[in-house]
């Protein structure tokens, strides 16, 4: 009884660590932003319509609403259904007469809480110092642009700040805690707000699956002197990790056979004269292809395996985001009357813009987005508090956070997958003729950050070192700054 206490114990002081660092991210949030683009309220008017049965607003919304797209009568959001599904407890709210505005500085600082509280989660599949995952988990909403520019308050931020929360949610229902529909769930979350995210869909798949072997726990190398006992169930371990586990028993069971047949090889090699060299290799060659299909539909095997036992739970992930796709099809065909326009080329004088000339995406947009993502300084110094005056319209992801730049230290379970899905969004990313308007540094860059964050916490040490304090302290002052000159000053305008 004793025994089965304690890993309850464990979790719930786990839980409870976790909700009170939410809480204080949250409160901290609210304190230090100011919702300054809350008039910007998009998805929250076409939710409370959606409440009346209709897909878009009766009347003209206001000259500052530029977004939306007047067509056959009514006018609509560009915004996809999930960003508008997002917001439909704040219509809620505002239909029952609880609140009478919209209130994106709570929504915001909603958003941080949770976000803070899953990446504290998450962090436990890399590191067990609770320092360091402390550390960790403010890093992406206290030590990034995510800071100032979720704290704008705005629809746009909004919806990249629901992408975050439900990534992160995702992977910590995929690595941490096996749950793959609800795990799903948090997956359309993040791509029903940004519909670049459904390409991810394979790396979580592939995560699930990889879970459910036990791949993201590695065994501890045994260190000291090596009993019998403990050398044959290493034997059983490699026979078990292998990729073509017929092929290792066959080694492990018939050392003799093989010894022999080297030596005769050996043997064979040494008599042989120069013109029978080309003869023996064949006959190598013809014994060796066997062996090598052997792997080959082994590694086939072992694959149709995985798929086959794994298919329930890739199922139960993507189900919702699957329901989700479809009522986003049929609420696009329902107001532009096909499945794939989301009306964003309709917004009057929108193309006409120079950053759109070859199109909404286009390859000669990726110039220009690594340029403000990678390398654009970070402002002007100015002779006062606070010295440094950002640009109002983005500056080097490296320069507004330091701290990524532990990103390019080896090591870490998630390396491969961690990379691969940073590559394939910054493409996507990349290709968008708007490198983001209105910003402090990139602030597209925020749905990279849970990849980011998988990178940092497992290739970083056992416990939070000097490096790793000072470039977050460093980070967080930046942002700090940037958040209050943008959200607080008048300094930093259009």
């Amino acid at each position: 009884m004793a025994g089965g206490g304690v890993p309850n114990v464990q979790q719930t002081r786990e839980f409870w660590t976790a909700a009170g660092l939410s809480l204080f991210a949250a409160l901290v949030f609210g304190f230090t932003t100011k919702d300054t683009m809350h008039d910007f309220d998009y998805t929250v008017r076409i939710a409370s319509a959606l409440l009346d049965g209709h897909l878009g607003l009766e009347r003209s919304p206001g000259s500052w609403l530029n977004e939306m797209v007047p067509f056959e009568g009514k006018y609509y959001s560009v915004f996809p259904l999930g960003a508008v599904l997002s917001m439909m407890p704040v219509a809620l709210l505002q239909r029952l007469g609880w609140i009478h505005i919209f209130l994106g500085r709570l929504v915001t600082a909603f958003i941080a809480g949770l976000c803070v509280f899953f990446f504290f989660r998450l962090s436990i599949a890399e590191t067990k110092s609770i320092g360091r995952r402390i550390l960790l988990a403010l890093f992406p909403i206290f030590a990034t642009w995510t800071w100032c520019n979720l704290g704008f308050g705005g629809s746009w931020q909004i919806a990249l700040g629901f992408a975050l929360l439900g990534q992160i949610g995702a992977l910590y229902f995929t690595l941490v805690q096996r749950r793959p529909l609800v795990g799903g769930a948090f997956f359309a979350l993040a791509f029903g707000n940004r519909t670049e995210l459904i390409i991810t869909l394979p790396i979580y798949l592939y995560l699930l699956c990889r879970a459910s072997y036990g791949e993201d726990h590695p065994r501890v190398p045994h260190e000291g002197p090596v009993s019998s006992d403990a050398r044959a169930r290493d034997e059983q371990a490699t026979i078990a990790d292998s990729d073509d586990p017929i092929h290792v028993r066959q080694i492990v069971a018939e050392p003799p056979s093989n010894a022999v047949g080297s030596a005769l090889s050996l043997v064979t090699l040494a008599q042989a004269t120069p013109d029978d060299i080309p003869a023996l290799s064949g006959s190598m060659a013809a014994l060796e292809q066997p062996i090598v299909a052997q792997r080959h539909s082994s590694r086939l095997g072992k694959l149709a395996q995985r798929l086959q036992q794994n298919w329930p739970a890739f199922a139960s992930f993507v189900i919702v985001p699957a329901l989700l796709a479809l009522l986003t099809a049929a609420y696009n065909f329902a107001r532009f009357h096909s499945f794939f326009d989301f009306g964003y080329t309709r917004i009057p004088g929108v193309l006409n813009e120079p950053w759109y000339q070859h199109g909404l995406f286009s390859l000669h947009a990726i110039q220009g987005n690594l340029y403000h993502m990678l390398f654009k300084g970070l402002g002007d110094t100015i002779p006062k508090f606070p010295y440094i005056q950002p640009y109002g319209f983005g500056c080097s992801i490296f320069l507004a956070s330091p701290f990524l730049f532990l990103l390019f230290r080896e090591g870490g379970g998630y390396t491969r997958a961690a990379w691969i899905a940073i590559g394939m969004l910054t493409a996507v990313l990349w290709t968008h003729g708007n490198p983001g308007g209105w910003q402090f540094s990139y602030r597209y860059a925020t749905i990279l950050l849970p990849w980011m964050f998988l990178l940092i916490t497992g290739n970083g040490p056992a416990r939070p070192s000097l490096i790793e304090i000072s470039l977050f302290a460093v980070s967080v002052v930046v942002n700090a700054l940037a958040t209050y000159e943008f959200l607080w000053t008048k300094s930093i305008h259009p």
